[in-house]
């Protein structure tokens, strides 16, 4: 066929001229459709209007999912917190020890230098060097008790394992102070 003029109209465009080709077959019988509607909706997986709506107007429900014990972060700050004051307690705890170790040491060796200039002052440097070895040996079992409690415990992450090094923490720091 052919064509020789389209003119614009609504809604479908005009043809003017059709004539057929020369040495062409015309038309004869019945069109056909190549393509019908119901193959093509079945073809391209078009919905019915119904489930097209449904889909616009469900609304997603909210899942209330548990959050993650990871998630939890105040108290895991404040967990890190209470670890990181431990260890900080501990090590001034060790550093204390170390510095009340060699003062007894010093002051035993002044012992020994003060052969027999003046024996009550030696005498009183004497006790008193025993009373800090005393307490010296009294701060060292105490850190050894919370090292064994530490190493035995499962979990030491846990929160009641913590709690337990801050107390065991507060009576090693009442012992030096005492």
């Amino acid at each position: 066929m052919y064509v020789e003029k389209l003119e614009a109209a609504y809604p479908i465009p005009m043809l003017r001229g059709i004539k057929p080709l020369p040495g062409r077959h015309p038309c004869y019988g019945n069109p056909k459709k190549l393509l019908s509607i119901d193959n093509l909706k079945n073809f391209l997986g078009v919905s019915s209007l119904e489930t097209m709506v449904e889909d616009c107007i469900e609304v997603p429900k909210k899942t209330k999912t548990k959050k993650p014990r990871s998630l939890s972060v105040p108290k895991e700050v404040s967990r890190q917190r209470d670890i990181a004051l431990f260890a900080a307690v501990e090590a001034l705890q060790e550093a204390s020890t170390a510095e009340r170790l060699l003062k007894c040491l010093s002051t035993y060796s002044q012992l020994l230098k003060a052969k027999g200039n003046d024996q009550q002052l030696s005498v009183d440097k004497f006790f008193t060097l025993q009373d800090d070895l005393t307490n010296t040996r009294l701060i060292l079992h105490s850190l050894k008790s919370i090292g064994q409690r530490r190493t035995a415990d499962t979990n030491p992450n846990a929160p009641d394992a913590v709690g337990e090094a801050l107390r065991l923490a507060l009576d090693i720091k009442q012992n030096t102070t005492s």
